[in-house]
């Protein structure tokens, strides 16, 4: 199992299936609608597949189900997990979409982009390669046991999903929460993959900041090995990135 958050302002780790300290790229997003929507046996509830009405108008998030140049969140999922899984000293996968992440080699995390560039920013992942918190699900297709994974407080239990743009903070749900299934193993052996992610539409002119929060704190994490891992259970960090557009 890989299990990542990026490199940031706090807590720095990754693990890795040696349960090294990895600091992997950026999968960015939010979820921090917390206790206040919380349903029994959740920690966050994942109602929304998409941004309110006011972050539609307001974007740049875009909705869960959009798919820029032909591109979604799922497909995304897809072609970044095997670079997702590792330590991104590589070149990212070849898409028309500049996808957010720190390379752990220089702990690079500023990127410089044309006008019109859409942004794909993955917060977290988690998938069934060894060794493997709570029970992954057979089929990362299926919504339902996706969101259970995800959000219940018995497996992983995801609070806190977000993004902040210039200062601007958005949530997201559930939709936003998809997965990829492989033939050939990725890097980590794993064959299954989960990412929580948002699509970005093109930022203005000048220099943004794109930050990624994300909390989770569900019992699996205290179960070993990751109860050495993440202290009191939980699983939480910032990144901050910067954004060029020029």
């Amino acid at each position: 199992m890989s299990i990542s958050h990026r490199t940031g302002s706090s807590h720095n780790q990754v693990l890795s299936p040696t349960h090294r300290l990895l600091a992997t790229a950026a999968i960015a997003m939010s979820l921090a609608a917390g206790a206040s929507q919380a349903l029994a046996g959740i920690g966050f509830r994942p109602d929304s597949a998409s941004p309110t009405e006011q972050q539609r108008r307001t974007a740049p998030v875009l909705p869960a189900d959009a798919a820029p140049f032909g591109y979604s969140l799922a497909d995304m999922a897809r072609l970044t997990a095997d670079f997702n899984v590792g330590d991104h000293s590589g070149p990212p996968p070849n898409t028309p979409l500049q996808m957010l992440f720190v390379n752990w080699a220089n702990r690079v995390n500023e990127f410089d982009v044309k006008p019109g560039t859409f942004l794909y920013v993955p917060v977290m992942a988690s998938d069934n390669g060894p060794p493997i918190i709570g029970h992954f699900p057979d089929d990362v297709s299926n919504r339902k046991q996706v969101t259970h994974y995800w959000f219940s407080q018995s497996e992983v239990g995801s609070t806190t999903m977000e993004i902040v743009i210039d200062g601007k903070s958005f949530s997201l749900g559930a939709g936003y929460v998809t997965g990829a299934s492989f033939e050939r193993p990725l890097g980590d052996g794993a064959t299954k993959y989960i990412a929580p992610a948002a699509l970005l539409s093109p930022l203005a002119h000048g220099a943004h900041t794109v930050e990624i929060r994300a909390r989770a704190t569900g019992d699996a994490l205290r179960e070993p090995p990751f109860d050495q891992i993440f202290p009191k259970g939980v699983w939480e960090f910032s990144v901050v990135y910067k954004v060029n557009v020029h």
